[in-house]
């Protein structure tokens, strides 16, 4: 798995970001990039620097948490480092991806989903929704829009659905939308 930092318990960011597996795809074993494009719980800054410093339970005295939370000014602090490098190499993998798997993903970034929805329409590719619940913003973004998807999701109880543009089913007791449940089925 790649997020950008080094693999360490203090993670520093790559120099360069690769963009595709060394291996031909008939050997390929599978590498998962998550690219975190509003930080994450475990960035911190500290002088301008961004680390990486896992299993932290708190703050480490004079870092700063480099996570876009929710407000006003999300759009004008993914335009500041390291969001902005990290949403050129999201562009570019979008350009060149086969499919897209969004998890608990609500397409309420008008700054992120425009470019991954303009890429699934060029090229036909497939959206997969992994939600607890579609909303309106995925409703009206693809599952209304015309996208090819499959969208699974609770049917709020204990079962889940299973929905692409030509029907929906229906599995009780079984729930596929976390991700313990949607790791059941797509190994």
């Amino acid at each position: 798995m790649k997020t950008g930092f080094t693999p360490n318990i203090v993670g520093h960011p790559y120099n360069k970001i690769e963009f595709s597996p060394k291996k031909l795809e008939s050997e390929y074993t599978g590498t998962l990039n998550i690219w975190k494009v509003h930080g994450s719980l475990d960035w911190f800054k500290k002088d301008d620097k961004v680390l990486s410093l896992t299993n932290t339970s708190s703050i480490p005295h004079d870092y700063t948490p480099c996570i876009i939370t929710p407000g006003t000014n999300k759009y004008e602090r993914t335009q500041q480092e390291p969001y902005r490098e990290i949403f050129s190499h999201v562009d570019t993998v979008f350009n060149t991806a086969t499919g897209f798997l969004c998890i608990g993903y609500g397409f309420n970034d008008s700054h992120v989903h425009p470019v991954l929805l303009k890429i699934a329409q060029k090229r036909g590719v497939r959206i997969l929704l992994v939600t607890k619940d579609i909303t309106k913003p995925i409703e009206d973004n693809v599952i209304n829009a015309g996208y090819d998807y499959i969208a699974i999701y609770s049917d709020g109880s204990n079962g889940t659905i299973f929905k692409t543009p030509s029907g929906s089913m229906a599995i009780s007791d079984e729930i596929y939308w976390n991700i313990g449940g949607f790791e059941k089925i797509y190994k």
